[in-house]
C-alpha cells in the first residue's frame, strides 16, 4: 500500500510540476514582405498580394524549439512602405489579409483614412487572430492587402510589408 501511495505521489508531482510549467515567449518578424499589383489600377478597391515561404520553421530552430511546440501566437504589429520611398497619398485605406491552400483567409490589420503625406502606414492589429498560429505553420502563404484608391494608376505597385508576431512555445 505505501508503495502506490508513493506512486501516486510521484505521478501527482510530476503532472503538477509540467502543469504549472509556463511557456517561453519571443518575437517572430516577417521582414521585408514584397507584396505587389500590376498596372494599370482603377479608383476603387485593388488587390495588392505576395507569397510567402515559411520563415518560421528555420527561425524556430535557431531558437531551438520545434513549430511543434508553439502553443499561441498574436500579431503585434503591421507596418507598409512603399518599395520605392514614395507617399501613400493614392490611397485612402488599406485591409491587410493572410490566406493559404489550407486555411481560411483571416484578417491581419486595417487603416482607415490613410493621412496624406505618409511614406509608411501603420495598420490596427485585427482582434480575432484564432488561426494565425495555424496560417504560420502553413509551407507558403499569401498576404492580400484589399487597397482602395482615390484615382486610376498606370503604374505597378510594390510595397514592402513588416510583420512582428508575439509567439508562445512550450520549452
Amino acid at each position: 500500500m505505501n508503495i502506490i501511495r508513493k506512486a501516486i505521489g510521484a505521478c501527482l508531482l510530476i503532472l503538477l510540476s509540467s502543469a504549472c510549467s509556463k511557456n517561453e515567449m519571443t518575437t517572430f518578424t516577417l521582414k521585408d514582405v514584397s507584396i505587389k499589383a500590376e498596372g494599370p489600377l482603377f479608383e476603387g478597391s485593388n488587390t495588392i498580394q505576395g507569397d510567402i515561404s515559411n520563415q518560421l520553421k528555420a527561425f524556430a530552430q535557431t531558437h531551438q524549439f520545434s513549430i511543434d511546440d508553439l502553443a499561441t501566437a498574436k500579431l503585434k504589429s503591421v507596418t507598409i512602405k512603399q518599395a520605392d520611398s514614395s507617399v501613400f497619398d493614392l490611397f485612402t485605406s488599406v485591409k491587410l489579409q493572410m490566406v493559404s491552400e489550407k486555411s481560411s483567409m483571416i484578417d491581419l490589420g486595417v487603416i482607415n483614412p490613410i493621412t496624406a503625406g505618409q511614406k509608411e502606414i501603420k495598420l490596427s492589429v485585427a482582434g480575432d487572430q484564432s488561426n494565425l498560429l495555424d496560417l504560420l505553420k502553413e509551407e507558403k502563404f499569401t498576404i492580400v492587402a484589399d487597397a482602395n484608391m482615390n484615382k486610376d494608376h498606370d503604374g505597378n505597385v510594390n510595397w514592402i510589408c513588416q510583420l512582428e508576431f508575439e509567439l508562445s512555445y512550450k520549452k
